[in-house]
């Protein structure tokens, strides 16, 4: 005899979804109520996403039948942001949807619905970085000025990062290789026609090698040579053979192959000296010294833009994510950049996103020795229009104890004059936005501070060379900032955006990335950002609440 009556079942089947729904809601809430403090019931209560939402309002299925979306937009917001909250991976956020009720609930699925796949989540994540790129950073950022608006005008503090690629990093020969094998697979898949005529036209043994290659770590110098001129003479023939065809393919097929040769050529250019036959054939190569390489050379071919980051002699493939944050530990803006990028090249654009973004920029951005040069500091007072201050220690003079730049003074007929009080007009102008001047070995004869300041080493008979940068003055303003109370007290502030640069790297994703290309390392940034605003928030407002309770009290 079944437990249930055969009636009070067929009233179930009727109303089974109703009584489904009356099920969510009481498990819910108390699924709810037990977890008051949580991330994700506070976002509920207290975080309007709408704004987000009607960023994304554009998302669609590019494919299918043209029905209403299975997945409303606000559902693919929260979705993504539970991705990023949790620094999961696209499967595992489908499987968190699934199995956790809180983000079941979070997300906005009753607890009998079918939850969305981790393809559906990805291209809906592939849309916002192109149509939407900032909404999630800037809207997170937009409600946290609104609940403390103190955040938007506090001091911001700048600082670097390394983000490794999702590629290794590839011998000259073996980048060389890697991207004629892209170049060939698109041809293969794009225009399967001509390809199969290539074999008459390349030498695959010439370009790739013979199948029983020898390793590249036990050869000798001259066969190491001899496989680099071998190569580039494959890639030499490849190109005589792509080029002629290419103009008559599809648009989207041209566009790949002729970025693929563009990064041959750059390859080639930035790492060997190459002499060529009549025909432009390689007969000769010779690997450039270091000081003559080019400064942004590629490191993979399956991540082409992401270079080789040196820091402090730690040596990463990949990009160089630049932030600015307040000492609370919001981030004000983020961006990535390749990683051959110097540090200091990212301060101004800091301070121009947030201008062009947000319409105000910092009084005051705190930063480390590698943004107090001159010009960086005048590249920061351009783009502010003077209302941001780079507050950092200016580098050491490279003249090894020496009077320094600093250490000469323009009179009143505009003679650079050295601390002697011996004066020059003799300059010529330099390509470093400087000039330089040169005292003659008559202007400085038995001058008391001869060896203050000339090198030992130097001529008798030489000029004294003095590089004055356009940017000067910016340092002596710097100098005289230097010596206050203040400074000390700013630089204190410096050391705490090594902590969120901690928690972005360890956990919340910002260290590896899952994709590839600069575009999509700036938004993983972003959203990695955002996730740590979000915490950051979560923060300040129990703080904001335990101070309320202790002022009620």
């Amino acid at each position: 005899m079944p437990i249930v009556p055969d009636f009070l079942l067929r009233i179930i089947a009727s109303n089974l979804a109703m009584l489904q729904a009356w099920f969510s809601h009481q498990l819910y809430t108390q699924v709810v109520k037990n977890a008051s403090r949580h991330i994700l019931v506070r976002m509920q209560a207290k975080m309007d996403l709408r704004e987000i939402e009607q960023a994304c309002r554009g998302y669609h299925h590019q494919i299918g039948p043209g029905a209403k979306a299975t997945h409303p937009v606000a559902r693919l917001v929260r979705a993504l942001l539970v991705k990023y909250l949790n620094n999961w991976s696209l499967r595992q956020t489908e499987e968190g949807m699934r199995h956790n009720l809180l983000v079941k609930w979070f997300v906005g699925y009753g607890v009998f619905d079918e939850v969305m796949d981790h393809t559906s989540l990805e291209r809906f994540e592939q849309w916002v970085n192109r149509e939407a790129h900032r909404a999630f950073f800037d809207g997170v950022l937009q409600h946290i000025d609104e609940d403390f608006p103190g955040e938007q005008g506090a001091v911001q503090i700048g600082d670097t990062f390394a983000m490794r690629a999702d590629a290794a990093l590839e011998g000259t020969v073996d980048l060389l290789r890697h991207t004629c094998r892209y170049l060939l697979r698109d041809v293969e898949q794009r225009a399967p026609g001509q390809y199969a005529q290539m074999d008459g036209q390349v030498d695959r043994t010439l370009l790739f090698g013979p199948e029983n290659e020898k390793p590249v770590y036990g050869m000798d110098a001259m066969a190491l040579q001899a496989r680099r001129l071998q190569t580039l003479q494959g890639v030499w023939q490849l190109r005589q053979w792509v080029e002629p065809l290419c103009a008559a393919w599809e648009a989207a097929l041209q566009m790949r192959v002729r970025l693929r040769l563009e990064d041959l050529e750059k390859i080639v250019q930035d790492e060997f000296q190459v002499v060529v036959d009549a025909n432009g054939k390689p007969v000769e190569v010779k690997v450039l010294a270091k000081k003559d390489k080019g400064e942004y050379r590629q490191g993979s071919a399956t991540d082409p833009e992401a270079t080789c980051r040196n820091h402090g002699g730690d040596l990463t493939l990949g990009y160089n994510a630049s932030l600015a944050v307040t000492p609370h530990g919001v981030i004000r803006e983020i961006q990535a950049a390749t990683g051959s990028e110097p540090d200091q090249a990212g301060v101004a654009p800091l301070i121009t996103a947030q201008i062009e973004q947000k319409g105000f920029c910092p009084d005051k951005m705190i930063y480390d020795q590698a943004a107090g040069a001159g010009r960086t500091r005048a590249q920061v007072r351009k783009v502010s229009q003077g209302r941001t201050q780079l507050v950092a220690r200016i580098p050491p003079s490279s003249v090894n104890g020496r009077f320094a730049p600093d250490d000469f003074h323009f009179n009143a007929e505009g003679q650079l004059t050295c601390p002697q009080g011996r004066a020059t007009r003799s300059h010529f102008r330099t390509q470093q936005e400087a000039d330089q001047y040169e005292f003659t070995a008559k202007t400085c004869a038995a001058c008391p501070l001869w060896k203050d300041c000339r090198d030992p080493k130097a001529s008798l008979s030489g000029p004294r060379r003095v590089f004055i940068s356009d940017h000067q003055n910016e340092i002596r303003l710097a100098q005289a900032y230097n010596q206050t109370p203040q400074f000390k007290k700013d630089m204190k502030q410096r050391p705490l955006v090594e902590r969120v640069i901690f928690m972005l790297t360890q956990y919340d994703g910002a260290r590896r990335l899952r994709s590839r290309g600069r575009d999509r390392a700036d938004f993983q940034a972003k959203m990695c950002a955002t996730a740590r605003n979000l915490r950051t928030w979560l923060t300040l407002q129990l703080r904001k609440e335990a101070e309320g309770q202790l002022h009620a009290a």
